[in-house]
């Protein structure tokens, strides 16, 4: 066991050329998180149905057991997330611990990313509206999980969804699989002749495909459309920052905005087309001042 390749490291593995190698290293701490959580979430599941449901269903009051309720289903995803992340902790580590210079300068980073955040915002918003209005009021943000009552609950919802699994999911998709997929595609591309230079860069690529993967760990078709859009968005961000502070600081930006609408009541008041045009229209202007600002940039060096 102790002569497996791929406990030797990325350069041990990469060295090989093998596809399958390649393929194992991208995918295998995707693959143990989704089991290792999958088979705590059936554990819990068990759990509630062989009777811990009953005691919260005669053995408290009826506010206390929907309290319970409500907590368990916080747990649900809390313990899962936070197992599967332990099950590959010498992966989130080293995602932590070789982080890559970003494309932006510091100087570009300190202007551009308060419009970033307004804007991913903006876009999480315009999607979020657009899927609710097309799926007739069903949110499609994980945000619309469960809710707790009371002011503690909603300081629980804000750990939960503002910052615990956005930390989690940044960690697992762009800290891990987005940096590992460019790394591999990277090695290929020196392969391979200066003359046949790929459509799309490696990081493209590795957007695009940890995108998609995010997409489909929603499960749900809207669910699975919005986070492959805010994926591409979240993938840019750590592209070019080099920093996974900064996409899992717009996840958590996104998610406590839907949740803050939801809180009070106010979501549904902006589910309508003019406001969803807005949105999208000020996100598109908060990325043309990105732009801008890049190109102004590139003059000044």
């Amino acid at each position: 066991m102790l002569g497996s390749p791929f406990l030797r490291g990325k350069n041990h593995l990469m060295n090989t050329r093998s596809e399958s190698g390649k393929i194992l290293y991208i995918c295998r701490p995707v693959f143990l998180y989704l089991i290792v959580s999958a088979a705590v979430s059936a554990s819990m599941e068990a759990l509630w149905s062989g009777g811990l449901c009953d005691w919260c269903t005669t053995g408290a009051g009826a506010a206390l057991s929907y309290a319970l309720r409500s907590a368990w289903s916080l747990l649900c995803i809390v313990i899962p997330a936070g197992a599967g992340c332990l099950s590959i902790r010498g992966d989130v580590r080293q995602a932590f611990s070789r982080r890559k210079p970003g494309a932006w300068p510091v100087s570009m980073q300190q202007r551009a990313l308060p419009v970033l955040l307004v804007a991913a915002v903006c876009l999480s918003m315009g999607i979020n509206l657009l899927c609710a209005l097309l799926a007739e009021n069903d949110l499609p943000s994980a945000a619309g999980a469960g809710t707790v009552p009371g002011a503690e609950g909603f300081v629980l919802q804000v750990f939960v969804f503002g910052v615990y699994m956005p930390y989690i999911e940044e960690t697992l998709f762009r800290g891990i699989l987005f940096k590992r997929i460019r790394a591999v595609l990277q090695d290929d591309e020196a392969a391979v002749s200066k003359n046949r230079k790929p459509m799309i860069g490696p990081a493209g690529a590795a957007a695009l495909l940890s995108s998609a993967a995010f997409g489909l760990y929603h499960g749900a078709v809207l669910q699975g459309f919005y986070a492959f859009a805010m994926g591409l968005l979240f993938a840019a961000a750590y592209a070019r920052t080099g920093r996974l502070s900064v996409p899992s600081a717009l996840h958590g930006a996104c998610n406590l905005c839907v949740l803050l609408l939801q809180w009070t009541d106010t979501f549904y008041r902006f589910c309508t087309p003019p406001w969803i045009l807005t949105f999208f229209a000020l996100a598109g202007g908060g990325f043309f001042t990105i732009h801008q600002m890049k190109k102004h940039t590139r003059k000044k060096t």
